[in-house]
């Protein structure tokens, strides 16, 4: 789509918000930089998709992502599940990496060996599997968390960051506590 097509885009989730914001359209990710400026609290991890850089290719995706995140770069953190396109990044100046696995393969391990992401990050079904196989200092994220009680369990296991697609549902769950 183009960024014109995309900016058209309303994102309230009505199921989440009600009509609380019907209105509300995708940023940019300069408008989200922008908004990021005025809350020093937050942290960004901003995810470089393979379709991107399909289409414009890796080293002028990485730049321009870079070159707007310039301003905020100790609070922003490029992640991809494209390892290729992380090295370019710590080479054009992220401070801080992370990867996105989909396998624990001997290859896989080589390449989290090499790239010494700050951040590995994988889904919730293999978690337990990459986490064995892949020792490091890294912190861990796990995608596609939908329960609270395993949220816990996976912080207990070791994940630093548990990612959900309902925090309105996990924040609302009886005794769930996120820290």
């Amino acid at each position: 789509m183009s960024a014109a097509e995309l900016s058209s885009i309303t994102v309230g989730e009505r199921r989440r918000f009600g009509g609380k914001y019907t209105e509300a359209k995708l940023p940019t990710l300069h408008a989200l930089i922008t908004w990021l400026e005025t809350q020093p609290q937050v942290h960004l991890f901003a995810e470089i998709k393979r379709q991107s850089l399909r289409h414009f290719g890796r080293d002028t995706v990485v730049r321009q992502v870079l070159e707007v995140c310039q301003g905020l770069m100790q609070r922003c953190t490029i992640i991809s599940f494209d390892h290729v396109c992380l090295g370019l990044a710590r080479a054009h100046g992220a401070i801080t990496i992370g990867w996105a696995t989909e396998e624990y393969t001997s290859e896989a391990l080589r390449v989290v060996q090499a790239l010494k992401p700050d951040y590995l990050f994988t889904s919730d079904e293999m978690f337990a599997d990459v986490h064995k196989s892949m020792p490091g200092s890294w912190e861990w994220a796990v995608y596609e968390t939908q329960d609270p009680r395993r949220a816990l369990q996976l912080a207990e296991q070791g994940a630093s960051f548990v990612e959900t697609n309902d925090i309105g549902g996990m924040l609302q769950a009886p005794g769930f506590s996120p820290a």
